[in-house]
């Protein structure tokens, strides 16, 4: 399927190109590398006059220069009716330095229909089949030069010219008979749109349209797209023009900063898809169930009041005993067969026999047709594969193509295209999950690790995160602070459009454990020098670093391993965010030793934030006795001797009494000498 054809002229083929024509354009014409084609042009020898001795020219004329293009602009529309027409337009651009003459534009159409999508996909590749159905000349009518030899009075003759430089739009049309098709019965015919300048056919167009003529059959299609990834690529599917009607299965968790800007899914059915869209056959085979709770919990947490009480799915790529045991047992309303896993034939929706768990199954042929490469012929391959599907059809099919199809090019218009089609009869996916009668499906036993699963030990590493992470969370006032961007980390990794890229997904599991592990690590006591208790009573020091952007609150609980050192207290502390905290233990010591003991940081709830700290506490409780008792000594002998001096210094004073005022010589020894007596 082409949009584009180009027409060059190399110059060392001047001499045999001004033998075949020398008006003509050039024997070596090739489409243009601007555009993909079907098929590659070739002459057709019936329009390139043989050279000869006798029209060989006696000088070489000027050889054209530049390229000859078409571009398709419009193709014809998908359904055609009994008594419409097909038209197509094209764009002629001639870019060489010669004027061209008498170019065609064709539209042909395969004389018998493509009963299959087997046929169409063969005639894409390799159009054959075909008869001219309409033609238009390219360029305006412009008179020749007058043939002195000619009648007078005869119309002049005329060609169809684009100057050199020129371009010009052409439309090519047919309509009833010229179309040759039958009016009593439907089809899908092969359709191509060819330039035929200079003798040379160069296909601009190949693709199928559908022909609505009697007995053509009703399809009743659902129809469900997926969201997920960052912001940027679901924006791609929520926001697709002509999608409106259709539903979408979404990562809540990505919806939140698009909510802003004006998503429209009210109104709309949406389905949830648990966080990141985790490999849930990996996660069965391993045996674990709390990581999809955990992403499904998300989903549900942190999407849009639109999605928050929907339904929730799960993308797999293939079914066993296990997966639909975890699939059923966490809530899911169904599991979406992906990436090939439904083959055609399959109903729409079946039900697992035991746990009653609803199987979704795209038709694989029409759900890669929608999301093949953006092309103008794609819509009306799609709506030609419907038809063909339908003629087989014995109930409604699912359309659902993969995941990221619009960000890997595809075009919503094809998915439209089926939609609007008069044979088609659109159904809510809601429907199709509420049909009770759906038939039952089988799945097989065999639940065992493939290579293609991620494995056991890293399943298990990311739920021991979870659990640390739930236990982090506690701490914080908002939990979503921490199990945010923990989420991000440990789903990432796990999601199923990795399950095809080993390498990369090993790669992105190395990351995300190193980045969740320095999360996990944001509360911790760092390793510190040994203490020195030389107290009965005493405080043990504590140094608690927090590493998050908002406060947590833990508590300090110190073990000693020894009953020479005796914990009294577990305070608990509110430590700043990206700060440190010294926070004091009470103890009491029994006697002299050297005691280990550990600090662990516990959150309200009592579970340990991570692996506990050691801590070496030297006890010299008699240390401290003796000390005391040696200073307590020391107070009572300074105490007596000054008990004693005094009482010395007493006695003195009594014995001797009071002695005789300096000069007195007269008064004898133990004689009074006060004024009374005198």
């Amino acid at each position: 399927m082409t949009g584009t054809g180009a027409m060059t002229v190399p110059r060392p083929f001047a001499r045999l190109l001004a033998l075949a024509s020398a008006l003509a354009l050039g024997a070596g014409v090739a489409l243009g590398a601007a555009a993909p084609a079907t098929a590659t042009p070739t002459p057709d020898a019936s329009d390139t006059p043989a050279p000869s001795a006798s029209s060989a020219p006696t000088a070489e004329p000027a050889v054209p220069v530049g390229t000859l293009t078409a571009e398709l602009v419009m193709y014809p529309a998908s359904v055609a009716e009994p008594g419409g027409s097909i038209r197509a337009l094209a764009r002629i651009t001639n870019g060489t330095s010669e004027a061209l003459d008498d170019a065609v534009l064709e539209l042909a159409l395969t004389t018998a229909p493509l009963t299959s999508t087997t046929a169409v996909d063969r005639f894409l590749s390799a159009p054959s089949g075909l008869a001219t159905v309409g033609t238009t000349p390219v360029g305006a009518a412009v008179p020749t030069a007058p043939d002195p030899d000619a009648d007078p009075d005869a119309e002049p003759a005329t060609v169809h010219r684009l100057a050199a430089g020129g371009s010009t739009l052409a439309a090519v049309a047919a309509a009833g008979e010229d179309l040759g098709l039958p009016d009593d019965a439907w089809g899908v015919y092969g359709l191509s749109v060819t330039l035929v300048a200079g003798g040379v056919r160069t296909t601009i167009s190949t693709g199928v349209i559908t022909w609505a003529g009697d007995g053509i059959p009703e399809l009743e299609a659902a129809m469900l797209v997926t969201a997920a990834g960052p912001g940027a690529a679901m924006s791609t599917v929520t926001d697709a023009p002509g999608l409106q009607d259709v539903a979408i299965a979404t990562d809540g968790t990505q919806l939140i900063g698009l909510d802003a800007g004006g998503v429209a899914l009210s109104g709309r059915t949406v389905l949830r898809m648990p966080a990141y869209v985790p490999d849930v056959l990996s996660l069965a085979h391993a045996g674990d169930d709390s990581l999809l709770a955990f992403a499904v919990e998300r989903a549900r947490g942190t999407s849009t009041s639109a999605t928050h009480d929907s339904a929730w799915i799960s993308p797999v790529v293939g079914l066993d005993a296990a997966t639909v045991a975890l699939l059923s047992s966490g809530g899911a309303s169904a599991a979406l067969l992906m990436d090939g896993s439904a083959t055609a034939g399959e109903a729409a929706i079946e039900r697992e026999a035991e746990t009653g768990l609803a199987v979704l199954s795209p038709e694989p042929t029409l759900s890669a047709v929608v999301a093949a490469e953006a092309a103008l012929e794609t819509p009306a391959t799609a709506v030609a594969t419907a038809a063909l599907i339908a003629a087989d059809a014995s109930g409604p099919v699912l359309i659902a193509p993969d995941p990221g199809w619009l960000a890997l090019g595809a075009d919503p218009a094809a998915l439209t295209a089926i939609a609007e089609a008069p044979f088609v009869t659109t159904v809510d996916v809601t429907s199709l999950l509420a049909d009770a009668a759906a038939p039952a499906l089988t799945v097989p036993a065999d639940d065992q690790l493939t290579d293609a699963d991620v494995s056991t030990s890293a399943v298990v590493g990311q739920v021991h995160r979870l659990e640390r992470g739930n236990a982090l969370a506690v701490t914080v006032e908002d939990p979503e602070s921490v199990l945010g961007p923990l989420g991000t980390t440990l789903l990432e990794p796990l999601a199923t459009s990795l399950r095809d890229e080993p390498e990369r997904r090993e790669a992105a599991l190395a990351g995300a454990t190193a980045r969740a592990e320095d999360l996990l690590d944001s509360l911790s006591v760092p390793a510190g020098s040994d203490i020195n208790l030389i107290a009965a009573k005493g405080s043990v020091p504590v140094n608690v670093r927090n590493e998050l952007t908002v406060p947590a609150e833990v508590t300090v609980d110190v073990t000693s391993f020894s009953p020479n050192l005796q914990v009294r207290d577990a305070p608990t502390v509110t430590v700043p965010a990206s700060s440190s905290m010294t926070v004091l233990v009470e103890v009491e010591a029994v006697s002299t030793a050297d005691v280990n003991a550990a600090i662990v940081l516990r959150n309200a709830d009592g579970t340990a934030l991570g692996p506990s700290t050691a801590l070496s506490v030297r006890v010299r409780a008699d240390w401290g006795n003796a000390v005391t008792a040696v200073f307590t000594a020391g107070l009572v002998l300074l105490l007596i001797m000054g008990v004693i001096r005094t009482i010395r210094r007493g006695r003195k004073d009594t014995r001797t009494g009071p002695q005789p005022e300096a000069g007195d010589a007269s008064a004898p020894a133990g004689t009074s000498t006060s004024g009374d007596d005198a």
